[in-house]
C-alpha cells in the first residue's frame, strides 16, 4: 500500500497545516495568505480490504488526532461521502 500511504500522509499534512506551506513548492507562494483560511478535513478512507482501510484510518488518526471513516470493498460506493472527494487509485483503477 505504498501509494496509499503516501497519499494519506499528504492529506494529513494538508489537514494539519493547510495548503499555504505547499504553495511555495510549485511557485504559487503569492497565493499563500489568501488561501491560508481554507481548512481541509479527510472524512473517509476507502480501500479494497477492511484491514487496509482500518490500518489507513488508524495511521491517519495517529498523524492528525482525527479518525476518518473506513470503507472497504471492490467497488467504491461514494454515496456515504458528501463533500469534496479525493481518490487515489491504482494505475488503471476506477471508481
Amino acid at each position: 500500500m505504498f501509494g496509499g500511504d503516501v497519499h494519506a500522509r499528504a492529506y494529513a499534512d494538508l489537514q494539519r497545516t493547510g495548503i499555504s506551506p505547499q504553495l511555495g513548492r510549485v511557485g504559487l507562494d503569492h497565493w499563500a495568505r489568501e488561501l491560508a483560511p481554507i481548512k481541509f478535513e479527510l472524512t473517509a478512507i476507502a480501500t479494497r480490504t477492511k484491514e487496509s482501510a482500518e490500518r489507513a484510518a488508524e495511521n491517519f488518526r495517529n498523524w492528525t488526532k482525527q479518525a476518518p471513516r473506513a470503507y472497504a470493498g471492490e467497488s467504491l460506493n461514494a454515496q456515504h461521502m458528501d463533500q469534496v472527494h479525493l481518490y487515489a487509485l491504482p494505475r488503471g483503477g476506477s471508481c
